[in-house]
C-alpha cells in the first residue's frame, strides 16, 4: 500500500521522465492522486497513457481546434494536456457553452480536471463519452458508468458541459491497491530523469575507489 504523497510524486516524475513538460507533470502528479483518492485506477491509466506516447514527441498529442472540435495531430488527444485547458476554461463552461474533444487516449484521467473546474466555477462541470458520464460539483460526484468504459484506453469523442450528465452519486472506494506492474512501469519512467552515473560518480560512491590506504 503506497501512500498517496507516494502516488503523486511517482507519478509526477514518471510523467517528466517520459517527456511531459514538468508544469504538465505537476498536473499528471495531481490528477493521478486524485483518482487514487477516489480508488479509481489513476496509476494504472498514467501508465498505459505514458506507454502510449513512449519515444513520440508530446506535442503531437496537444489539442488544435478543427471546426470548433479538439482534436490532435497524432490521432488522438492526451487527456492531461487537454484536462487541464479545459480546466483553464471553467468560466467557458458555466457561461453555458460545451466543449468537443475528438479521439482522446485514457478519458479517466480527465476526471480530475472536471473536478477541479467545479470548484473554480462553483458549479457542476460533467465530461462524458461512450458509454460514461461523470459530473461534479462543489458537494458531490456523480458517476455513470461500466468498469469498461471507465477504464477505455481510449474514446472515439468526449463533450464537457455545465449540465447534470451523471446521476448516481459516487462514493470514494476504499484506498486502491496499485498492481505492481503498473507501479513498476511508473518507476521505470521516472528512473529516466536521474543523471547516469558517471566515473567520479562511481568512484566517489565506492568510498576509497582506486586510493591505495596502506
Amino acid at each position: 500500500m503506497y501512500s498517496l504523497n507516494e502516488v503523486e510524486t511517482t507519478a509526477k516524475r514518471a510523467a517528466w521522465g517520459a517527456g511531459v513538460p514538468w508544469g504538465l507533470a505537476e498536473d499528471a502528479g495531481k490528477a493521478v492522486r486524485w483518482l487514487a483518492a477516489q480508488g479509481l485506477s489513476g496509476p494504472k491509466a498514467l501508465a498505459q497513457l505514458l506507454t502510449g506516447f513512449d519515444d513520440k514527441p508530446y506535442q503531437l498529442f496537444s489539442p488544435q481546434s478543427d471546426a470548433g472540435v479538439w482534436t490532435a495531430s497524432a490521432g488522438a488527444l492526451c487527456p492531461l494536456v487537454s484536462g487541464a485547458a479545459v480546466s483553464d476554461m471553467a468560466a467557458t463552461l458555466a457561461a453555458g457553452r460545451t466543449i468537443d474533444f475528438g479521439p482522446c487516449f485514457v478519458p479517466i484521467l480527465l476526471l480530475p480536471f472536471a473536478a477541479m473546474a467545479a470548484s473554480l466555477t462553483d458549479g457542476p462541470v460533467s465530461v462524458a463519452w461512450d458509454g460514461a458520464a461523470f459530473t461534479a460539483t462543489p458537494n458531490a460526484l456523480f458517476l455513470d458508468a461500466s468498469p469498461d468504459t471507465l477504464n477505455a484506453q481510449s474514446t472515439r469523442a468526449v463533450t464537457w458541459s455545465a449540465e447534470l450528465q451523471a446521476n448516481r452519486v459516487f462514493q470514494p472506494q476504499a484506498r486502491l491497491r496499485i498492481a505492481t506492474e503498473d507501479w513498476t512501469a511508473l518507476l521505470a519512467f521516472g528512473h529516466r530523469t536521474f543523471a547516469p552515473d558517471t566515473e567520479a560518480s562511481r568512484l566517489a560512491g565506492a568510498g576509497a575507489g582506486e586510493t591505495d590506504n596502506d
